[in-house]
């Protein structure tokens, strides 16, 4: 019954119908096959010529039936992995599909919204999501059917087509292993010559994008690193969505080579001063950019090769400047002091990943730090400024070890006012954190403050409301 209303000739009926069909694929996997003919066809159908919301029941059929067959190639696996027998089977739909289904979805790509929003669900990011999917799950296979696409559109005249040709390049990019390389090696100079200064934004903001899924799954096929950056720098000075997924590309980068910081040395400088330098733009509260920047300093100065410590140290007094400064700005709306809390709640973030790399050298900053930590915990801010000065805190004390007692009078009174915060449990679980580096540091000379520490803890115990 349901496989023939598909064909009804009212839309709403034809979209419930959808709707069932992939809450039936997700439950009854097993028993599809009998149908599978004509709703392949049906399907197929109605990706290419139906209207957009019964196309996107369409392609999250497909998506779920991808989602079912990797889940039973999982348990496959795991069976195999304890010489256990394993007795589902799977119909292997989606890869008897590829030859057909993937010419519709990366033809799907081509339908972008005149005005695309990042965070709306439609026909394009639905098929790049179901081509993420399907070459997660086939690998290597996915390659010999979109790599044509991507190869005659890459420089289409047309920007809707170049913008899917890179789209479907990077939607596949975490199935694929070495086999892709080669293609990589050719794709990026493009993306940095061609597309990251296209005249389109859409399709700059897409190649931004795929350049930072190259960063985290094939960064050893990017053929010159001078080069990338050198493209990601010219993206930082873009509009807000493209310099974020530069951003998020160094990100990754710097996440891709934790291994060997040696590799990043020669652009340390040049890229943190470069993401300084963003955070500081008057549109830096769009697209998230200001927590992306902030987000790839700290994954930088985690992984800072030792020979930069130097410099991490200078991070750490323009960190501390900023966050004094944060405190000084004039607050004249709700707005104002929601952006003030974002900002000290990433400063903060940033100086506990600077204090976790320095170790104990960070020690000559320690009372500008602390001072300024003091007066965040007694003013009224957001709970997530706590929460992250807090475990900032938390870092310090592994640093300076028993040196940390010079601060227990002053901080203590916080910490207990943390403790018992059991309307925000973060800032509890936080506090309850530093009650643990305070154990292992402080030792005996914590014995002061412990009917304190243990009366707050053992209440928390009996709050029932806060999160086990």
């Amino acid at each position: 019954v349901i496989v023939r209303s598909l064909s009804s000739k009212v839309e709403s009926i034809r979209v419930v119908c959808y709707q069932i069909l992939v809450k039936l694929a997700s439950l009854y996997y097993t028993y599809l096959d009998t149908y599978m003919e004509q709703i392949f066809t049906l399907t197929l159908a109605s990706i290419v010529n139906d209207s957009e919301p019964i196309a996107l029941q369409a392609i999250e059929f497909w998506a779920t039936i991808c989602e079912e067959e990797a889940f039973l190639a999982q348990e496959e696996s795991e069976a195999k992995a304890f010489n256990l027998p394993f007795q589902k089977k799977s119909h292997q739909f989606i890869r008897f599909a590829l030859e057909k289904l993937i010419p519709e979805l990366t033809e799907s790509l081509t339908k972008q919204h005149e005005i695309p929003d990042p965070d709306d669900w439609n026909i394009t990011t639905a098929a790049s999501t179901c081509l993420g999917s399907i070459a997660t799950l086939v690998g290597d296979e996915i390659l010999q059917h979109v790599i044509p696409f991507v190869e005659a559109n890459f420089r289409n005249s047309n920007w809707r087509y170049r913008e899917a040709a890179v789209l479907a390049f990077g939607s596949i990019l975490e199935g694929p292993k070495e086999s892709i390389e080669p293609f990589v090696k050719q794709v990026v100079p493009l993306l940095l010559q061609y597309s990251l200064n296209d005249t389109v934004v859409a399709v700059k903001d897409t190649a931004a994008w795929t350049l930072g899924r190259i960063a985290l799954y094939h960064h050893t096929a990017i053929p010159s690193l001078n080069s990338f950056f050198r493209g990601l720098l010219g993206g930082l000075l873009g509009v807000p969505r493209i310099a974020s997924h530069c951003c998020s590309a160094i990100h990754n980068l710097a996440v891709s080579y934790a291994e060997e910081p040696e590799v990043l040395v020669p652009h340390f400088e040049t890229l943190v001063h470069s993401l300084l330098d963003t955070t500081e733009r008057p549109d830096v509260y769009k697209s998230n950019l200001r927590i992306s920047s902030y987000e790839a300093i700290n994954v930088l100065i985690s992984s800072a090769h030792s020979e930069l410590l130097p410099l991490v140290h200078n991070i750490a007094g323009i960190l501390i400047y900023r966050l004094k400064q944060a405190s000084l700005k004039p607050i004249l709306s709700l707005d104002d002091k929601e952006a003030q809390s974002e900002l000290q709640s990433l400063l903060c973030g940033s100086l506990h990943i600077v204090t976790q790399r320095l170790g104990h050298e960070i020690r000559p900053h320690c009372d500008e730090i602390m001072q300024l930590f003091l007066k965040l915990f007694s003013s009224k801010n957001y709970d997530s400024v706590h929460e992250e000065a807090f475990m900032a805190v938390g870092a310090i004390v592994d640093a300076l070890k028993e040196d940390f007692e010079v601060y227990m009078g002053a901080f203590m009174p916080y910490l207990h006012v943390g403790l018992t915060n059991w309307e925000d449990d973060q800032v509890c679980a936080a506090c309850v954190g530093v009650v643990g580096d305070l154990s292992r540091s402080l030792v005996l000379k914590l014995i002061p403050y412990c009917d304190l520490i243990v009366t707050a803890l053992l209440e928390d115990l009996q709050q029932d409301g806060l999160n086990r």
